[in-house]
């Protein structure tokens, strides 16, 4: 009929429907193809970030132990004959402590990838180096409130026995040396060994994650395993041995020379240490191989792995402060 509205319609028709779907099907594909591939370049990224972080830190935490290697406090290094201790050692005389004569255990003491890994040493990673460092606590410990552990008490006493010039041990009784002025009992310190190395269960296998970690002393007189840093696979070293005395190093090995009697067949003359750290992605990323080969100076080459594990290596020259600061002195 003329001037009657037009019908309004109620629905949409089948064909209009699965148009609709088609192209909603459509944008989501095109959504879809954008962020899949971003987000998986946000998870590498975060992946290598992280990689990054962790060789930074463990070659920090590293550096700082060796610059504070052979910090005995007041002990005078020169009137000591120094001593290559079990890094599983746990008590005193074992350690390499003796009041008379004077003893006192290496600062340092590297061991090789082919040297044997010590018994308190678990799922050490194969073809990597550990180091053993020593030194007492910074922090001191009255005697008449020892904590436990093995502690080291120095005299700065005059008048104390010159055949006692320190003592070491768990006994609080035993520590009667006292300070400069002869009348205050000297504070002790806790005495630190710790052995840092590569470890990884079954040798990296698969799912498996290496890591820096630490076999130290405890206060109860164990030695104790700690993870510190996880994606580090991979530690080398090289120490700058010090020929004449004047606290510089003047030649790098990879360990000691074998030279009976030479200055560098003798950790005690170790003033510096040159880290190669290498880490790896905690995750593999796809699409990715690796064909770096890492160069490690003394220690030859990595050859590059061809897995799908990002992996980077942070290398830093440190020296050790305590031992090669007394050799400048005039």
């Amino acid at each position: 009929m003329p001037g009657s509205p037009a019908p309004r319609q109620l629905g949409v028709s089948l064909v209009e429907l699965m148009v609709g779907m088609g192209l909603g099907l459509v944008v989501i594909a095109v959504i879809t193809s954008f962020f899949g591939p971003a987000s998986e370049h946000r998870r590498n990224l975060e992946n290598a970030g992280q990689m990054f972080d962790n060789a930074t830190y463990a070659a920090e935490l590293l550096a700082d132990e060796v610059r504070a290697a052979g910090y005995f406090a007041e002990l005078q290094s020169s009137s000591v004959t120094w001593q290559a201790a079990d890094p599983c050692a746990v008590t005193p005389a074992a350690l390499g402590w003796a009041s008379s004569p004077p003893t006192a255990p290496l600062p340092l003491v590297g061991m090789g990838a082919g040297d044997a890994t010590p018994g308190c040493i678990s799922n050490r990673r194969a073809g990597t180096s550990m180091l053993t460092l020593r030194r007492a606590d910074f922090t001191v410990a009255p005697v008449a409130s020892l904590p436990e552990g093995v502690h080291l008490q120095v005299s700065t006493c005059r008048n104390d026995p010159v055949a006692k010039p320190f003592v070491v041990g768990t006994d609080a009784t035993a520590m009667d040396l006292r300070t400069r002025d002869c009348a205050t009992v000297a504070p002790a310190r806790r005495v630190l060994a710790r052995t840092y190395f590569v470890q990884c269960v079954g040798d990296c296998g698969a799912g498996t994650v290496p890591r820096l970690a630490r076999a130290e002393l405890t206060t109860s007189g164990t030695i104790a395993v700690t993870p510190l840093v996880d994606g580090i696979e991979n530690l080398q070293y090289e120490y700058g041995f010090d020929t004449d005395n004047d606290g510089l190093p003047d030649i790098y090995r990879t360990g000691l020379s074998g030279v009976g009697g030479a200055a560098d067949n003798d950790w005690a003359n170790a003033v510096a240490v040159r880290l190669y750290v290498i880490a790896r992605s905690r995750d593999p990323s796809v699409g990715y191989v690796d064909a770096v080969t890492f160069d490690l100076g003394l220690n030859g080459t990595v050859a590059a792995a061809g897995d799908g594990f990002k992996r980077h290596v942070h290398t830093t020259l440190v020296r050790l402060m305590n031992v090669a600061g007394g050799r400048e002195l005039p």
